[in-house]
């Protein structure tokens, strides 16, 4: 008998069709047949009713049931049918798959039967659908057997009753609120043993709203689908990566956000010499490089607040305790060049006591920052006895800049508040030797920030990031009455001994992000330049700049080798573009010669149909070149004309060429918009003449470029529909959503996030606002420039607002308070105009809470539908009207 039931099981289960298929349905809604299948373009037709054409149907697949099934369980329940359609499949992807089925004249796709003698089967039917625009409405199932059906894997449907040959099928009719993306179908049919009917599935999607003009097709799922948000939010990405000492190695750290909204990171450890991974962990132990060799530092915990320094050797795939009995929480450690003793910096947290506890008496406006009372302060750590002793004490914060390369000095720098300064503080840097602690002041009270401060391999030279007008404004070049854009980093080299500081970036364009020093005597940049991330090698030799040609649109992070002796010429660098997650780069500095080695997200971004993306640039009317680029959508029609959004900040950084930036020109193009992103007057990496535009600015000259720009982009793309061009920004970009709306009526719709509506509210409001003006606005104030913060906040012209405003906030926002959006949303809506005001509970300045941020992205989607496609049903979904109100 067992022989027998294995002979059975090894025959195709295919075979004749003697089963009947239940009659069709009565034909429900005008034009069903004639919508069956039908793609219908850019025409919008109104069809309340589509049946799917065909799809995917799976090879018989065994269910055998478990043992004991027959017994009730502890619970009472039965193993039916319900518990053999919840038996998982794995990824439905990866099924096998026998082809397509077609839809025959009755709409129904059949299947051949599923005959076994001993145990139930299933069959998979799959297939997808892709709206054109929002659409609500019943997705129709009808089938015979007892089956499921999956909406992008999740269950929305069920019938668990079997209906016999020539009844009339039952059919499921779950509500969807369908956006306009692709989503897969699944219909997973149960046979019993001995069942000779032929699985068959119908399926329609009929709207609920008749008068809904909405095209509707039905892709093979072969090719690639239309970006989504999850496709942008949820693609795996290398996130950092830094080159071994012996240049033999690269650590990479690899990023990735689930579903659930919660984060996933692993390490990875490759050796250069043929990019093979010998090394794969995940992020718990924090690794970085010790100093030398190829040994990699984490703490592991002893105790509740202590731990341990441990290395882990990557060739000889040991570890080895380095010290014990060391404070974990709120400490930080580095380690001198010779690896005798480490400097740790512990945060000591403020605690409020007893009447502190009931109110406050703010001892300045930094003071308004809950973590502004915590300090930060120096320790030296003895490697072979593990004991600290304390470096530096006091009311400043110790930051800790680097440590000598021969392991005798330590270089730090100290900040304190001083209102009398341009930008509220005065800075200080210093030297000490750790075991004598003699210290020597190599800059003090100086009202310029410090970045960044590394010692040259050979000691004489620090290489420091600081302000165009640091060191008495030996960097500067600018023309005559010009004020430096602080935003605007340079790159100096100070020389110890003599004190003096040479701008090496004085004539050098692109902004400074990072500066590192490399073992061959070279400084190497992390730049900003135009609206990329780049990387340059400076030659002290021979005063020169070259540019390191990482193969990839857009490079930031980096890392080189610093050891002098056996310095290899090693580098590692994140690449990236619009359509594609950062991913990893290996080559030689000297060649200049890299390549990919680590890709995560290729199989992921294979899925996705990508846009295009153009660099375009014009002349002002002030006769500046004004940068931009623009995304197009992928299925572009010829002879279609299609709406536009325009993205800008405008707040002295200009919006790069990166994958999933905060505001997606992916997902705007996948929703069928032309993306326009100028880089208006101000930002930085347009050399420092260009960013000092910033200075004093508010709005005026970032508003004239973005009008110009739009109105002479649109002459000149004929795809452009012109009447029907929005715009968005966020902070300084939300306040220029508002300030354009009260100097032209050239855009359908506006949406502003965390938007400045009165600057002397921000100004003394925000967390950073005086701050931020005190480059944004330098040395004008409330009282005395009037025509600035009154003349040029958004909120004293709201009479002459007429566009269509969506105000977003997150209603923590600590930097733009929630109430900048609010007086604005009030001043509008008693002028009578549209407005409409969405926040966002427990979000800060960005809106990071993963389910929150898809709400608040489908927000900003709904509204440009609502007006640039005259498409409310999105926008009404999202935020229906309540009649009582």
């Amino acid at each position: 008998m067992k022989a027998f039931r294995c002979f059975l099981a090894l025959l195709p289960m295919s075979g004749w069709v003697l089963g009947d298929v239940p009659e069709d349905d009565e034909a429900k809604g005008e034009g069903a047949a004639a919508a069956c299948g039908e793609y219908r373009g850019v025409e919008k037709k109104l069809v309340s009713r589509w049946c799917v054409p065909s799809g995917q149907v799976s090879r018989v697949l065994p269910l055998p049931d478990p043992m004991f099934s027959e017994v009730d369980s502890v619970k009472g329940k039965a193993y039916d049918a319900a518990a053999r359609l919840s038996v998982p499949l794995g990824d439905v992807a990866k099924l096998p798959w026998t082809g397509r089925v077609t839809a025959g004249e009755d709409g129904w796709m059949r299947a051949e039967p599923c005959v076994s003698p001993f145990w139930p089967t299933v069959r998979v039917f799959r297939f997808f659908v892709e709206p054109s625009a929002f659409v609500e409405g019943k997705l129709e199932v009808a089938c015979p057997q007892v089956c499921r059906v999956y909406v992008d894997g999740k269950q929305v449907a069920e019938k668990l009753e079997r209906q016999s040959a020539g009844v009339k099928a039952g059919t499921m009719c779950p509500k969807v609120a369908w956006e306009r993306r692709r989503y897969e179908v699944v219909v997973k049919v149960l046979s019993m043993p001995w069942d000779w009917t032929a699985p068959s599935v119908k399926a329609d999607f009929v709207s609920v709203k008749s008068k809904q003009a909405v095209n509707v097709a039905f892709p093979d799922g072969y090719g690639r689908a239309p970006v989504t948000i999850e496709a942008l939010n949820e693609a795996p990405r290398v996130a950092w990566c830094s080159v071994s000492p012996n240049g033999e190695y690269v650590l990479s750290r690899v990023e990735r956000l689930l579903p659930d909204g919660k984060s996933q990171a692993s390490f990875e450890v490759r050796r250069v010499a043929d990019d093979a991974v010998v090394m794969v962990a995940d992020d718990a132990r924090r690794y970085r490089w010790m100093p030398r060799g190829a040994r990699l530092m984490f703490t592991a915990m002893q105790g509740e607040n202590e731990c341990a320094l441990k290395a882990y050797d990557v060739e000889k795939r040991a570890e080895e305790v380095l010290v014990e009995g060391l404070p974990f929480k709120d400490v930080s450690y580095a380690w001198a060049p010779d690896e005798s003793f480490l400097v740790a910096t512990v945060t000591e947290r403020f605690e409020e006591k007893g009447k502190e506890k009931d109110f406050k008496r703010f001892v300045n406006m930094a003071d308004r920052d809950p973590k502004w009372r915590d300090r930060s302060f120096l320790y030296l750590v003895d490697r072979d006895s593990g004991r600290m002793r304390r470096l530096t004490a006091g009311v400043g914060d110790a930051e800790l800049c680097d440590i000598s390369p021969d392991g005798s000095k330590v270089l730090f720098a100290v900040s304190r508040v001083d209102y009398s300064k341009r930008r509220y503080a005065v800075h200080d840097l210093w030297v000490m030797d750790p075991r004598s602690m003699a210290c020597e002041a190599l800059l003090r009270d100086v009202p310029f920030s410090v970045s960044s401060a590394s010692w040259s391999p050979d000691g004489r030279k620090l290489l420091i990031v600081s302000d165009a007008d640091a060191f008495g404004g030996v960097g500067l070049d600018l023309p005559e009455g010009y004020v430096a854009n602080g935003f605007d980093r340079q790159a100096f080299l100070f020389d110890v001994e003599s004190r003096q500081a040479e701008p090496i970036t004085r004539k050098f364009a692109p902004s400074v992000v990072s500066a590192v020093w490399g073992g061959d005597g070279r400084v190497y940049l992390g730049v900003v330049e135009g609206d990329v991330n780049a990387v340059y090698a400076y030659d002290p030799a021979s005063v020169s700049f070259s540019r390191v040609a990482v193969p990839d649109v857009s490079a930031g992070v980096f890392s080189v080798s610093r050891c002098r002796e056996g310095f290899r010429p090693v580098m590692a660098a994140l690449g990236q573009s619009m359509l594609s997650p950062s991913r990893l780069y290996v080559g030689d500095v000297s060649s200049g010669q890299f390549r990919c080695v680590s890709d995560p997200a290729a199989a992921h971004m294979a899925k996705w149909e990508l846009p295009k993306v153009e660099k375009w640039e014009f002349t002002n009317s002030e006769g500046s070149r004004i940068d931009g680029f623009y995304v197009l959508p992928a299925r572009m029609e010829e002879g279609r004309k299609y709406p536009m959004i325009t993205y800008f900040y405008g707040g002295t950084n200009p919006s790069k060429q990166v994958f999933n930036a905060h505001y997606p020109a992916l997902l705007y193009a996948a929703q069928g918009y032309v993306v326009y992103v100028p880089q208006p007057s101000g930002a930085v990496g347009y050399g420092q003449a260009f960013s000092a535009l910033h200075v004093n600015g508010w709005g005026k000259r970032n508003a004239q470029d973005i009008i110009e720009g739009v109105k002479r982009f649109c002459e000149e793309h004929a795809f452009v529909d012109a009447a029907h061009v929005g715009c968005i920004g966020a902070s300084y970009g939300g306040y220029m959503s508002m300030f354009l709306q009260s100097q032209t009526d050239l855009f359908a719709a506006a949406v502003s996030h965390a938007g400045i509506s009165d600057l002397s509210g921000y100004w003394g409001g925000g967390l950073w606002g005086y701050a931020y003006n005190a480059d944004a606005a330098a040395g004008s104030m409330p009282w005395s420039e009037n025509g600035l913060f009154v003349e040029q906040s958004p909120l004293y012209a709201a009479e002459k607002m007429n566009t269509p405003l969506l105000l977003v906030h997150g209603d923590a926002d600590r930097n733009v308070p929630v109430n900048e959006s609010m007086k604005m949303f009030t001043a509008l809506k008693l002028l009578g105009k549209p407005v409409e005001l969405v926040t966002f509970k427990g979000e800060d300045h960005f809106i990071l809470d993963y389910k929150r941020r898809k709400q608040w992205i489908k927000s900003h989607l709904a509204w440009f539908d609502r007006w640039l496609k005259e498409d409310a049903d999105w926008w009404n979904a999202l935020y229906p009207e309540k009649d009582s109100w």
